[in-house]
């Protein structure tokens, strides 16, 4: 049997993706594929979609960032673990990391890694790190064993998995997945329920990925006068300015506040709920893997790579997420409510 590295470090959203790519290719191939990532507390995603798959952290903590991990002392140690396992093949899917590609070239020395690049052309304005990054990538396609596979940002992240992926297998006859198989997180197979609506307000307002107060707290009104039956996700950084706002509304008992643990908290209790509001982030790649009807807000340079990958999806595209109101979101949940069935 092959064995086969994947390595992946980012988020919610990019595990989803790449475990739905292994799931499909190691049912067509005869492959053990094991995975190295940073955060610990998403392995249960990979371990409930493919069975004998060895998980690998590097255990970034909250306050280390991705880029300064990736030159640190806690990788090393794992690739040099990892170059005893004899591997046929590293799949790195990440186009950005750059520095980590080279330390996966330098310490496990394999004669077959695959990678992606982005090419942008002379007139696309880019960062200049971007551009720089391009010309990095191609410097490292010239070491014997680094395999470039162009990465498309105007096509889906899982679009560029597969071509990834099939780059390494040369298998295309494998039939590419339209939507998120629901299985794809062992929760998905519990029954959802017939109504209900999440409205997630976490997010990043430093990257225009979060909805205003205001929206949320009209929405939330709009809903109970609908009689709808509503919970909100919040995090540390707002959970108490909503508490003050259900309690000043005299709310406490018409919503269900969701925080905790995305594994044994928030997952289980998305399955109460046929419906979801939320910013573009990992939370709305899990709703639209557990089978739920989405409502989702993108920016413009953003929709087409990192869309739910669903076919129970209405987005709103916007420059920013803070910009959209109350009166967008509810046309959207009588649009797809009007047509969703379970």
């Amino acid at each position: 049997m092959k064995k086969v590295l994947v390595v992946r470090g980012s988020c919610i959203g990019d595990t989803l993706f790449v475990q739905e790519m292994i799931k499909l290719f190691s049912k067509s191939e005869n492959i053990q594929f094991d995975v190295l990532t940073y955060y610990e507390k998403l392995k249960f995603l990979y371990q409930g979609a493919v069975k004998d798959c060895n998980i690998y952290c590097a255990k970034l903590t909250e306050r280390e960032s991705e880029h300064e991990i990736n030159g640190s002392s806690k990788i090393m140690a794992i690739l040099k673990q990892l170059k005893l396992n004899n591997y046929c093949s590293v799949i790195v899917a990440d186009y950005q990391s750059r520095r980590l590609l080279k330390m996966i070239y330098n310490i496990m020395g394999f004669n077959n890694i695959y990678t992606w690049s982005i090419h942008y052309s002379k007139n696309q304005k880019v960062h200049r790190d971007k551009r720089l990054g391009t010309k990095v990538f191609e410097k490292l396609s010239e070491l014997k064993g680094v395999k470039i596979v162009e990465f498309y940002p105007q096509k889906h992240i899982s679009l560029n998995l597969y071509n990834l992926f099939n780059s390494a297998f040369g298998n295309d006859n494998l039939e590419f997945p339209e939507s998120h198989t629901r299985a794809m997180i062992p929760l998905s197979s519990m029954f959802n329920a017939s109504d209900g609506i999440v409205v997630n307000i976490t997010g990043k307002p430093h990257d225009n990925r979060a909805f205003s107060e205001h929206t949320y707290q009209s929405l939330l009104s709009s809903l109970l006068l609908m009689k709808t039956r509503v919970a909100i996700v919040v995090d540390d950084k707002n959970k108490q300015d909503v508490i003050s706002f259900i309690e000043r509304n005299k709310y406490t008992n018409k919503i269900d506040v969701i925080q905790g643990d995305l594994e044994h908290d928030v997952l289980h209790k998305l399955l109460n709920y046929k419906y979801f509001v939320g910013v573009d982030g990992g939370l709305s790649h899990c709703a639209a893997a557990l089978g739920l009807y989405l409502i989702s807000v993108y920016s413009v340079d953003m929709y087409s790579l990192w869309r739910p990958w669903t076919d129970r999806n209405i987005s709103i595209i916007i420059k920013n997420a803070s910009e959209v109101t109350s009166e967008q979101i509810l046309e959207k949940y009588k649009q797809i409510s009007s047509c969703s069935t379970i």
